[in-house]
């Protein structure tokens, strides 16, 4: 008997439907975890590093 169990995803419509993407990040104090962040967000947000700045 295997005592793994298989993972079934639920249906494919309910997966394109979500609009939220959760990102865990792990690392020791320091590493730049809430830098790396930071810079994403700038990226999404602004489209060049000029209107970053302003």
């Amino acid at each position: 008997m295997s005592s793994v169990k298989q993972y079934i995803p639920r249906s494919s419509s309910y997966a394109s439907s979500q609009s939220d993407i959760n990102i865990l990040m792990l690392g020791e104090t320091g590493v730049g975890k809430s830098t790396f962040i930071n810079a994403f967000a700038n990226y999404i947000i602004y489209d060049t590093l000029n209107e970053a700045i302003k």
